[in-house]
């Protein structure tokens, strides 16, 4: 009996890193290696190390890391284009533990862990862009699209940015779980949905919000001046959103308030629950 609860408590000991090998230690000797990648256009982070990705005009892949920990971190090209950035189990670097990238065109990122992915530039060219953030980790992008898709689930943090002149033709985010996600632009029409108990924030401009929350999450939209907002709410978070000067379509079958700013030339109201719709 006591073997085994001294081997159950190693295991917890390694599992939350309070154990480390020599092999997992990083020795302090923080290197960059370059990396062979080419022929792609979207980038999926499956671990701990911190990525960022810019615009350049030949694709580029470098690994920062202590010396001894550098063969823990592979990179490869999957099919569908995607560079993949993977490590072998858990370590303890030193020094930084990071991976840049410099790619012409990017059209999709995946972070998933608890490492962070950050994209930057990439506003010469509006592209359609999908992004995924998954655990614990957190993804920001700041680019020029022509259209954004943006999933967040679990507990990480989503930062987006559409970039550059004009409205993007349309911006769809959606979220479940306890993180948050914030985006900030201008498009013709955003669409967002938030499953569970996480936040969604919004600014900039568009033609259209709609906006559907089914859980107890919240959506801060106050900052978004939207034309016409269609708002459908069936948890019990709270919604704030900007009208400005179109029509206002709220369906509100939950214990969570609305609050609206700005005005409306026509509004339709459907309440079910005990939340208030309440104009500022």
């Amino acid at each position: 009996m006591w073997k085994r609860l001294g081997v159950a408590a190693l295991a917890a000991g390694l599992l939350s890193g309070c154990y480390f090998t020599d092999e997992m230690q990083g020795d302090g000797n923080t290197v960059t290696e370059s990396r062979v990648a080419t022929d792609f256009s979207t980038v999926e982070n499956r671990g701990s190390m911190e990525v960022v990705i810019r615009e350049g005009e030949v694709p580029d892949v470098k690994v920062t890391l202590d010396e001894n920990l550098q063969h823990r971190v592979r990179t490869f090209v999957s099919p569908g284009n995607t560079l993949v950035i993977e490590t072998d189990g858990s370590f303890a670097p030193r020094g930084p533990a990071r991976v840049e990238i410099l790619v012409p065109r990017m059209i999709g990122a995946t972070q998933d862990g608890s490492g962070s992915l950050r994209v930057e530039g990439f506003e010469r060219v509006k592209e359609d862009v999908k992004l995924v953030a998954k655990g614990s980790g957190s993804l920001s992008f700041c680019g020029g699209v022509r259209t954004l898709e943006a999933k967040l689930s679990g507990s990480g943090n989503m930062e987006l940015c559409a970039a550059g002149e004009g409205l993007a033709e349309w911006v769809d985010l959606s979220q479940s779980g306890s993180g948050d996600l914030k985006f900030e632009g201008a498009a013709k029409h955003v669409r967002t949905r938030t499953d569970g108990s996480g936040f969604t924030t919004l600014k900039g401009v568009t033609n259209r919000l709609d906006a559907w929350l089914d859980g107890s999450g919240g959506l801060g939209a106050p900052g978004l001046r939207a034309v016409d907002v269609n708002i459908t709410s069936k948890g019990s978070g709270t919604v704030a959103a900007y009208v400005d000067g179109g029509g206002a379509v709220i369906l509100l079958d939950s214990s969570g308030n609305v609050d609206l700013y700005g005005h409306a030339l026509s509004t339709q109201l459907r309440v079910n629950g005990s939340g208030r719709v309440i104009w500022h």
